[in-house]
């Protein structure tokens, strides 16, 4: 993860202020290049707060999610994991590892400006909440939402299941059974 200050940033920052520049000396084109500099380096400590957040959220806030960030990954749950943040990227979830528990577990998926793909096992009791905010999720039923909430239900009753909360910002989430 880069530093909001460090090198690279500081880098970009010139090269975006020396395009700038450039553009307006030779094309007469004015650029407001501070407030682009502004407004991206509010956009970046987003994106960082929602990776790597402040102390001040609790200690072990986000400690076993895990991250991928502007990649493209496929990947299969891991043990410990609580949850997956798909940023500016396409990510495959192969959950066919995951071991149901005794009790109802709880697995957290943000996907922001990203495209995930979740493969759940056809055998798995799961309950998947889902928060879209101008986007499209799919779920194995072929029921789909763009925006609001929905819930998709294969749990019977008194079995343990896993609980998907699913959040969904600018992006697209297809939840599928795999046999």
């Amino acid at each position: 993860m880069f530093e909001l200050f460090g090198s690279l940033s500081w880098g970009v920052a010139l090269i975006i202020a020396g395009l700038a520049m450039l553009i307006n000396a030779l094309f007469g084109i004015n650029i407001p290049i501070f407030r682009m500099l502004f407004g991206a380096a509010i956009i970046y400590a987003g994106i960082c707060l929602i990776i790597k957040p402040f102390p001040l959220r609790g200690p072990g806030a986000h400690k076993n999610q895990r991250t991928v960030l502007w990649d493209q990954k496929s990947t299969a749950w891991e043990q410990g994991a609580t949850g997956y943040n798909v940023i500016t990227s396409k990510a495959t979830i192969d959950l066919s590892q995951y071991r149901p528990q005794q009790s109802d577990a709880t697995l957290e998926l943000n996907t922001i400006f990203g495209s995930t793909e979740l493969l759940v096992p056809a055998y798995m009791p799961v309950v998947i909440t889902s928060q879209n905010m101008f986007s499209n999720t799919v779920f194995p039923d072929d029921s789909a939402v763009s925006f609001g909430n929905h819930t998709y239900k294969n749990k019977k009753k008194d079995v343990a299941a896993l609980t998907i909360k699913a959040n969904t910002v600018f992006g697209s989430l297809v939840v599928k059974n795999k046999e």
